[in-house]
């Protein structure tokens, strides 16, 4: 059986940002879809594929992130410090049907 490594843990939460700033590697399952987020202090969120900055909302004490092309994500820092992302493609699944795809994340801090 293989080992594998610690994560690293994320910090504590910063006062503008629900989510820690720095960038986050997350994992998509089922389809194993890798994307790369940037996160500022200030909540707003940058990646590859995005056209613009999103930005992240607490709402009813959930982390959302509407990805402005009809999908949303609901983002959770677990308290080992990885990120759960729950991807809802149509964002009309959200809140009360099954995401279609879960991605885990790790945390780097922004240099």
């Amino acid at each position: 059986m293989a080992a594998t490594a610690p994560v690293p843990a994320a910090p504590a939460l910063r006062d503008r940002s629900p989510v820690p700033a720095g960038v986050w590697t997350v994992t998509y399952h089922p389809t194993r879809a890798v994307r790369v987020y940037v996160v500022s202090a200030e909540g707003e969120v940058t990646f590859a594929e995005g056209r613009s900055k999103v930005k992240l909302v607490t709402k009813d004490k959930e982390i959302v992130l509407d990805l402005k092309d009809g999908k949303l994500e609901r983002w959770t820092v677990g308290k080992d410090g990885r990120l759960f992302v729950e991807h809802f493609n149509p964002r009309d699944g959200y809140p009360a049907g099954p995401p279609d795809q879960i991605g885990v994340g790790v945390w780097k801090a922004d240099k």
